[in-house]
């Protein structure tokens, strides 16, 4: 059932805010998954602007990540997954791969089929993360992104465009955060 609700939400994108389970804990203590945390900060003519609010049709900012099982080239991220509300509200989101080289792309909401969609994180901008083995937690960075506004009848503004983005480093603010939500999240890389 929870399936079918993440496929009829597909559209819109499929979120999780908890902690990882259990058995997410154990495939990273032992060395098959890293942990990856990451920060989207957004704005909108100099103005904040929430990066997760979920919308009629997708988040406000999509990601996508490749890896060596892609051949390096980003797959939109079915489910975003928050730690919290709150860390969902200011941009924190996390993901599991496995230790090496990711890439991530991110790109506006989604404002045409969902094909073409798919096929823009191709030509994205990509950013390379790298896992050393034996890491469990790293924190990839936040990424700084400002844009332009596109407005919607029922939604009111949207980010229509990118326009900028750099890379800036919350080192301490992610090591509490993992640490306030995931027991025993050390050492956290950056």
């Amino acid at each position: 059932m929870v399936r079918l609700l993440c496929l009829l939400a597909g559209l819109a994108g499929c979120a999780t805010v908890a902690p990882p389970d259990a058995g997410e804990l154990g495939d990273i203590e032992a060395g098959r998954k890293v942990l990856v945390l990451l920060r989207v900060a957004a704005s909108i003519g100099g103005e904040p602007y929430e990066p997760f609010a979920h919308r009629l049709v997708d988040d406000n900012i999509g990601i996508a990540v490749g890896d060596f099982e892609t051949g390096g080239r980003p797959q939109r991220l079915e489910s975003v997954r928050f730690l919290s509300a709150e860390s969902r509200a200011r941009g924190w989101t996390y993901l599991f791969a496995p230790p090496g080289t990711i890439y991530l792309a991110f790109l506006p909401p989604r404002r045409t089929d969902v094909f073409t969609y798919l096929d823009l994180f191709g030509a994205a901008p990509l950013w390379r993360v790298d896992l050393p083995a034996g890491s469990r937690f790293v924190y990839a960075g936040t990424l700084a992104v400002e844009g332009t506004a596109g407005s919607l009848l029922f939604e009111g503004d949207y980010l229509e465009t990118i326009t900028h983005m750099e890379v800036r480093d919350e080192s301490d603010e992610a090591r509490d955060l993992l640490q306030r939500h995931v027991p025993g999240a050390v050492p956290v890389k950056t």
